[in-house]
């Protein structure tokens, strides 16, 4: 009706087809809007006319023959592949309303020239909101083709996190392949850049577009009419002429492609790794490593070639400022390859720093073996993400995929896990996703140990975790101080074995290993519980009735998880 704003939402379909109607909205109707949610290929060959917002949800939608969104105000790729074909049956200009802005939230799009012809689209503002986004023009076909994708503006919503990936398009000229042109860059128009020269004009930084954005296996660079292109490309800004070992200053993009060691703490913008042979070992030899860029680029373009970065720090941004360090991890499917960085990741003084990992493919692994001090928080855009053995990431919030299980701490670095019961995970899901988000994953907060006051009942914790502090706590070699109080000399006590599985239950289930600090609150506990058995009252971490013929949750602790009587102080807890 003329009064209202309607919306239309398709996505309970089982596969995908080709919608040739037209999508519209009554003349002198409310605005409508339209959300495709399916995971499955529409392809839209009809011009559509509402006036709201679009939005892609999931899926390939594509665009070809008489398909366009003229009159729509905003487009969303949310997780979704947004492609104008004009390799089809025919083509067609201005297939998107210019004046839309398209953000990109984990999403892709995509123009794909005609084949043995030059073509061109244009679309408005694009905005990377979040994820693991690629902006793509390809041609349609072998020959003499040239498609130009051309970008209004390309820029990032403040606070984003997002990378993206912009596939080798080679030099751009006609019978080449694909360009994408962009009109203003990082709010700076790019014409301002004279072609290269000046690697801090028309948008650049050290002569890249962003640590955040590369180019197959290198930074990405930008020059006017050549569009995008990778660092150190013909034509483009290059690499460094020092060594990362050398007089390297801040400002210096530096590329390594075999061993190398520091001799001293080092400043330099970004660092790419792309060995040419089976390993390239960056020894930091117990120096700090700044990369006052934010860009850590670890590229692989051979199968069974392996990076591995250790013996120091790593740092990202300007001291004590907040900043984001972008580790690429890029093999594209090649096999038996292996990224691994055994240095720790620290802040930069009291600049917080902010991990953000992004991959490739699931080839794309990346271990963290260092013990890693910073605080800024890890989010996860593409790949796979490792904490070895002897590894550990920072305190502060985590960005998992959705479908995702949460990690649980190991019991041995001091880590709390806060305890979620089923039903608060499944609200915190939903309130951390919100209600325009489309699979943009979970937000976990994990804390500093803090000990317990005079709420000394704790939820009962997962019994696969319980069992593997169970294990941690009894393999520990170390003095009887570090252990929980109470823990120690259990048998002296007359419920001795009772009290012993009590405090070790408590102390497993708040995963804190410092014993000594938390002696007062386990004493207020033991307390607790002395006065309510006093007083015949409950008595139980979680409420359980000690009288009554219930049985106490104590000895369906002891069923379930056995254990031995305790060595002296100074020796395991329980005999091997």
């Amino acid at each position: 009706s003329s009064a209202s704003v309607a919306a239309l939402i398709l996505g309970a379909d089982n596969g995908g087809f080709n919608w040739g109607g037209v999508i519209k909205q009554e003349v002198g109707a409310g605005a409508m809007s339209f959300l495709k949610s399916s995971p499955q290929q529409y392809n839209f060959l009809n011009a559509n006319t509402y006036s709201g917002a679009t939005v892609f949800a999931g899926g390939v939608n594509l665009f070809a023959d008489g398909g366009t969104l003229s009159n729509t105000s905003s487009i969303g790729v949310n997780y979704a592949y947004f492609r104008l074909d004009d390799n089809v049956n025919f083509a067609l200009a201005n297939r998107v309303n210019i004046n839309a802005d398209i953000t990109l939230k984990g999403g892709s799009l995509v123009y794909v020239g005609r084949t043995q012809t030059e073509t061109s689209q244009s679309v408005g503002n694009v905005i990377l909101a979040e994820g693991y986004n690629m902006i793509q023009s390809a041609n349609g076909g072998t020959g003499i083709n040239s498609a130009t994708l051309n970008i209004l503006s390309l820029t990032r919503t403040a606070g984003s996190t997002a990378t993206l990936r912009i596939p080798d398009n080679g030099s751009g000229a006609i019978g080449s392949t694909g360009r994408v042109l962009i009109t203003s860059l990082n709010g700076v128009l790019t014409s301002t850049n004279a072609g290269g020269v000046n690697i801090n004009s028309g948008g650049l930084v050290n002569g890249l577009i962003g640590p955040w954005a590369v180019v197959d296996r290198e930074f990405a660079s930008y020059i006017p009419d050549y569009g995008v292109g990778r660092l150190n490309q013909t034509g483009f800004a290059g690499y460094s002429i020092n060594t990362l070992n050398g007089t390297p200053i801040a400002t210096d993009n530096i590329r390594v492609i075999a061993n190398v060691g520091l001799l001293a703490d080092t400043t330099v913008s970004t660092l790419a790794i792309n060995p040419s042979g089976a390993l390239a070992a960056i020894d930091l030899g117990g120096n700090k490593l700044t990369l006052q860029g934010g860009g850590l680029l670890l590229a692989l373009s051979g199968a069974n070639r392996s990076i591995v970065i250790g013996n120091g720090t790593i740092t990202a941004g300007t001291l004590n400022t907040d900043s984001d360090l972008y580790v690429h991890v890029l093999p594209y499917g090649q096999l038996g390859s292996s990224t691994v960085i055994n240095a720790d990741i620290m802040n930069n003084g009291t600049g917080k720093v902010r991990l953000v990992v992004s991959g490739s493919d699931g080839q794309a692994n990346l271990t963290l073996n260092g013990s890693n001090t910073y605080s800024g928080g890890t989010v996860i855009n593409g790949g796979v993400l490792i904490i070895g053995a002897t590894g550990s990431i920072g305190h502060r919030q985590r960005r998992l995929p959705v479908g995702q299980r949460h990690p649980r701490p190991d019991c041995g670095r001091g880590d709390r896990f806060q305890q979620y019961s089923h039903s608060q995970r499944q609200r915190h899901r939903g309130a951390d996703r919100g209600p325009d988000a489309e699979r943009t994953g979970l937000q976990w907060n994990w804390r500093r140990h803090r000990p317990p006051h005079r709420h000394f009942e704790r939820r009962r914790p997962h019994h696969r975790h319980f069992r593997r502090c169970l294990q941690s706590v009894q393999s520990r070699r170390s003095s009887a101080a570090h252990r929980p109080r109470g823990l120690r000399h259990a048998g002296q006590h007359s419920h001795g074995q009772h009290l012993r599985l009590r405090r070790l239950y408590e102390f497993c289930s708040d995963d804190s290993r410092a014993g000594s600090r938390r002696s007062g609150g386990l004493r207020r506990w033991h307390h607790q519980i002395r006065c309510r058995r006093a007083a015949g009252q409950p008595v139980g971490l979680h409420r359980c009735a000690h009288r009554g013929g219930r049985q106490h949750p104590v000895r369906r602790l002891q069923q379930r998880f056995p254990l031995r009587h305790p060595r002296p102080a100074g020796e395991h807890l329980a005999q091997s």
